[in-house]
């Protein structure tokens, strides 16, 4: 049996590098970049915002919340898939196809995809697979593809475009009663990769970071309402504690409903926990705080019908400096000790939030160490009250950048850099040890 003539195709040579060079560089930018970047854009700026809207609108909204990086690799996957669909008529689109310096400048661009699939099988039918596969076909099979191989090339090469198809068409058809180990191994390779890159998105998602929305007002100041924040997933321990001032998303049930609840944790075990009005005491040491001045804020629910008197007061605890909404008013509150593999959450807008003062049903208590998803690392971006999205918000550190729409916020936070120049050198609260050793009878 006779070698078919095109069966060994001219291998790529150093003078093609400029043309690899350019491929490259516009795959890596049409496959990689834009489509990453429209990925992070669409998913930050362009998704359902709020999970307590109602309807599909909330089921998307929590599927995209809960579900970021996967939500995200799938509308990578798919942009990309788009992209490489309309290649021929983006920016340089010609030279993202796999096709010989002779020919990508020839060929017009709507036959591009026809021509480089006509060139993909010469290959094939030059490489060690389709030498095998032609080797291993009857004599009679083999002159038949020898002969399409050969139609193919002429039409190809000679630039006979609307006679590709047709020689193309008969080549594939005669390659048919051939072995398709080799699609085989491509479709399984494919289906491995594409399974690993779904399993490393969950692993990473389970593993590092996901986003979480603020529900509510009990985070006011620092915190508005729908506010999307970037929370660590990490897995506490009663060797592995939270520090007092963190802030942390909770898993608990809520009226019912399993929610995400994002609170600041002052209160480890053993800890016994009082309040002095709206100010935590730990172990019989009252928190340190500077009075910021008057705050008020519309976002919270109360605010129609709240004391309008409210106070910013820095606290300090640890190494911790955070901003807390407080009013005269203060719902009595009786000693608490968090207890083993517990932790003791707040609220940073104390007179409107359900923490653990008051969360089951009126009664103190603490919540396990194992309903802790996250750590709040910093916030993602957030939305004026008129559902706008706030570009000042974008990658904020949890810092006291208060955001009030319509309102001069500087002599606000002016006050507060004041009180952190005043905060206090020593913020550890003693250990509920010394506490007990103190209230012992001598």
């Amino acid at each position: 049996m006779r070698e078919p003539p095109v069966a060994v195709l001219r291998q790529p040579s150093r003078g093609d590098w400029p043309l690899a060079l350019v491929r490259g560089s516009l795959q890596l930018l049409w496959f990689v970049i834009t489509p990453l970047a429209m990925s992070g854009v669409i998913v930050r700026y362009l998704t359902p915002y709020s999970v307590t809207a109602g309807g599909f609108e909330s089921a998307f909204a929590r599927f995209t919340h809960e579900h970021t990086l996967l939500f995200t690799l799938a509308l990578f996957v798919s942009l990309v898939a788009l992209f490489r669909y309309w290649r021929a008529f983006l920016p340089g689109g010609r030279y993202l196809f796999v096709l010989p310096p002779r020919l990508v400048e020839r060929v017009p661009r709507r036959r591009l995809a026809l021509c480089e699939a006509a060139f993909a099988e010469l290959v094939w039918l030059s490489s060690v697979d389709g030498k095998r596969a032609l080797a291993r076909a009857a004599p009679a099979i083999a002159l038949q593809i020898d002969g399409a191989a050969e139609e193919l090339h002429t039409q190809l090469f000679t630039g006979k475009w609307s006679r590709v198809e047709r020689a193309l068409q008969d080549f594939q058809n005669s390659k048919k009663s051939l072995p398709r180990a080799g699609k085989s191994k491509q479709a399984l390779v494919f289906a491995l990769t594409a399974g690993v890159a779904v399993l490393l998105a969950l692993a990473v998602r389970l593993r590092f970071f996901q986003a979480y929305e603020v529900l509510g007002s009990s985070m006011l100041p620092a915190f508005t309402p729908g506010e999307l924040l970037l929370g660590k997933v990490v897995a506490y321990s009663p060797a592995n504690l939270p520090q007092r001032g963190e802030v942390v998303v909770l898993r608990v049930s809520v009226d019912g409903e399993v929610r995400e609840i994002i609170k600041r944790v002052l209160g480890l075990p053993g800890d016994h926990i009082a309040m002095l009005g709206d100010v935590p005491v730990i172990n019989g040491w009252a928190l340190p705080y500077c009075d910021a001045g008057p705050y008020f804020s519309p976002q919270d629910e109360s605010a129609n019908t709240g004391d309008p008197s409210g106070r910013l007061l820095m606290e300090f605890v640890g190494s911790e400096a955070y901003p807390t909404y407080q009013t005269v008013f203060a719902q009595p509150f009786a000693e608490y000790v968090v207890k083993p593999g517990e932790v003791f959450v707040l609220g940073d807008n104390r007179s409107n939030s359900r923490d653990s003062r008051n969360f089951d049903g009126g009664a103190a208590h603490g919540f396990p160490l194992s309903a802790i998803r996250a750590k709040v690392t910093r916030a993602l971006f957030s939305r004026t009250m008129r559902g706008q999205f706030d570009p000042a918000s974008v990658w904020q550190p949890l810092n006291f950048s208060f955001r009030l729409e319509g309102t001069d916020m500087s002599m606000d936070e002016n006050a507060a850099r004041r009180c952190l120049v005043l905060r206090p050198k020593d913020a550890q609260p003693p250990s509920p040890q010394k506490l007990t050793l103190a209230s012992t009878p001598r």
